[in-house]
């Protein structure tokens, strides 16, 4: 008996209209759910932007404590070989994480709680804003996705946005090699050289 194919959908990034429309629901989420306080409101925005710009995962960014940013560059991990990855991070993105301090170690999480509890908290959240913004499908990798390919469509080597990523260059190629164009230029150019 062989085991079955399993056909891996592609990785499928935001686009920068989807972007726009997460950030306006964002900026309008307390009409829509009044309870929701102002602090929550400006740290979701920060958390989106953060992870727009990071490709952090969602858990990671939830129990993100403040001093992992350092000179405007977040320190999103350590590799086994003790090299830090340290990622710059926009003026924007900046901006919203100090408007959204208060004071706490973490910027997204008080500490009271369990920590699945808290990322749960946020994927809710998330879901309310994805639904403001008109996009059924959204949810935090998403913006994980959307950092990557951004990425990869300015030529960066997979073998870097593996590294950025905290993966394995087999993870990356098997949800991002679609989205690799130079790889087909490559392509393209090399039968050319034949004619």
């Amino acid at each position: 008996i062989r085991p079955p194919r399993v056909q891996v959908s592609p990785t499928l990034p935001f686009s920068d209209d989807q972007v726009e429309q997460l950030l306006w629901a964002v900026d309008t989420i307390r009409e829509v759910h009044t309870q929701i306080p102002e602090s929550t409101q400006k740290k979701l925005r920060a958390l989106i932007l953060l992870l727009l710009h990071s490709g952090m995962r969602i858990s990671n960014a939830v129990l993100m404590q403040r001093d992992r940013i350092k000179n405007g560059k977040l320190l999103i991990y350590t590799q086994k070989t003790g090299t830090p990855v340290w990622c710059p991070l926009p003026k924007k993105v900046l901006d919203a994480l100090a408007a959204a301090d208060e004071g706490d170690p973490y910027y997204f999480w008080s500490g009271n709680g369990t920590p699945k509890s808290m990322i749960t908290e946020w994927q809710e959240r998330m879901k309310r804003v994805c639904a403001i913004a008109g996009i059924p499908d959204g949810h935090f990798h998403r913006l994980r996705d959307t950092f990557s390919v951004r990425l990869l469509e300015n030529g960066v080597p997979l073998e870097t946005v593996a590294i950025l990523l905290g993966n394995t260059l087999q993870v990356c190629q098997k949800h991002y090699a679609p989205w690799v164009k130079s790889r087909q230029i490559k392509l393209e150019e090399a039968v050319k050289a034949t004619w």
